[in-house]
């Protein structure tokens, strides 16, 4: 087990920095490439030995330490001998963090976060995942990434997720969009932490200045009150999201708050 910075970061939010608080772990898992913050993973304590992402604690005859893998899960190959297999229900994707869902399959952290419908039964391991409540069409829509990269058996594979750009219809996977830098995550307090997940096209994925005011867009929608008033707390782009949010959501009232 090692911790540290990756080269290329967490296999969960991508970011490839780690803290006392929040490290990075690496897999020791024969040829596993998983490298996760401790956080992003659901790693209640980190072994001073060696540490295994869940996906190799399967592989190696085990099953996770929440939930017991079905049959579904296994093959068996040529002379009887068992094959375990995992494989995400959510996109093509082979590598990368997965754990467990509660129907005894396997699901990408990212894939779930990004999906809205997704859940996590243990929000402090992280899993099992939930997928019961994704609805049926987004098993249905095609990834335009992978139609792009003419992979189209795998564009109609898993579950998209969507452009957040209103009136936009274009569906991607996960790590698909994961892949190509087209994620954003933004963390806010206003008296509990508030993290919203939000995926786009590339047409649409926001440059670095408007993209918060953008995001923020997404995140505002945790603010409405009955009475249609919406409110921020102060924050450094304070006027620029203002302003923006009075431009893009004219119906609402606005007031700011320190």
């Amino acid at each position: 087990m090692g911790t540290g910075e990756a080269m290329e970061g967490c296999s969960v939010c991508a970011d490839d920095t780690g803290s006392e608080d929040n490290p990075l772990v690496y897999c020791d898992g024969k040829g596993c490439n998983v490298c996760v913050h401790k956080a992003c993973y659901g790693i209640a304590s980190i072994p001073t030995g060696d540490w295994f992402c869940s996906k190799c604690v399967f592989l190696r005859g085990g099953n996770s330490a929440t939930t017991a893998v079905d049959d579904a899960s296994s093959d068996t190959a040529a002379g009887g001998a068992e094959t375990r297999v995992v494989k995400c229900q959510l996109c093509p994707s082979k590598e990368g963090a997965l754990k467990p869902t509660s129907d005894g399959k396997w699901a990408h952290v990212v894939c779930a976060l990004y999906i809205r419908e997704a859940l996590f039964k243990d929000t402090e391991v992280m899993e099992p995942i939930v997928t019961s409540q994704i609805p049926k069409d987004r098993f249905q829509q095609t990834c335009f990434i992978c139609l792009e990269e003419l992979r189209d058996a795998d564009a109609h594979t898993g579950a998209c997720s969507g452009c957040e750009k209103a009136g936009c219809r274009k569906a991607f996977h996960v790590t698909c969009a994961q892949r190509k830098g087209l994620l954003c995550e933004i963390t806010r307090k206003n008296n509990k932490v508030l993290v919203v997940y939000s995926g786009f096209c590339t047409d649409h994925i926001p440059s670095t200045e408007s993209g918060v005011r953008l995001l923020f867009l997404t995140y505002a929608k945790e603010f409405f009150h009955s009475d249609g008033l919406l409110s921020f707390p102060s924050i450094p782009l304070e006027a620029g999201i203002f302003s923006a949010c009075k431009l893009l959501l004219p119906e609402c009232q606005y007031s700011l708050i320190d």
